[in-house]
């Protein structure tokens, strides 16, 4: 038994499957669907049953994430130009 494990024996005892969420849940899901030891040790079927669930995104979703992507890039292209556009000016005035 990994110390890995030893942790997610530690979650699923203390909180409970249902307790975990965001990216405790995700982590302890990665663990148990690699590990025979942990799979067979989650206590009851409506536990098994959440555990072997897949997160699926709508495509809803999945087109909000991408506007938001875009968004951040643009953002961070318009700073970053802005940025150049500042260090060129005070150089050129400098002088």
């Amino acid at each position: 038994m990994s110390k890995y494990c030893m942790m997610v024996r530690d979650l699923i005892d203390y909180y409970g499957i249902e307790g975990l969420e965001g990216e405790t849940l995700a982590w302890v899901k990665g663990h148990i669907s690699a590990c025979d030891e942990c799979k067979n040790y989650i206590p009851d079927e409506k536990a098994k049953k959440l555990m072997t669930e897949v997160d699926v995104l709508s495509e809803k979703d999945k087109k909000l994430i991408k506007k938001v992507r875009l968004v951040f890039y643009l953002g961070c292209s318009f700073v970053g130009v802005f940025l150049l556009w500042i260090s060129l000016w005070s150089i050129l005035w400098s002088k």
